[in-house]
């Protein structure tokens, strides 16, 4: 029950990255979006994955799997503020 609700609130919190994602994609602009607060907030999201890989080895996964879908959208909201800010 309870992964069901964590996999259903990371899917959520996950989605929430895409249209920060597409705004950028479609302005091809990305200067008004932290750069530090992406990196720290990658980290943390490194650290909570280290945290999530632990509760896979005993057989929780949820966590895995909507903790991995936020590193790579931050990850990629990243590298796309870093490839648009370059000009």
């Amino acid at each position: 029950m309870y992964d069901i609700i964590q996999l259903f609130g990371g899917f959520i919190l996950t989605a929430g990255y895409i249209p920060q994602m597409v705004k950028i994609y479609k302005t091809k602009d990305a200067s008004a979006i932290s750069i530090p607060f992406y990196c720290l907030l990658i980290i943390g999201i490194i650290l909570y994955e280290i945290y999530a890989i632990h509760l896979a080895t005993i057989g929780i996964y949820a966590f895995l799997i909507t903790n991995t879908m936020a590193l790579i959208s931050s990850v990629s909201i990243l590298i796309m503020v870093l490839f648009y800010n370059r000009k």
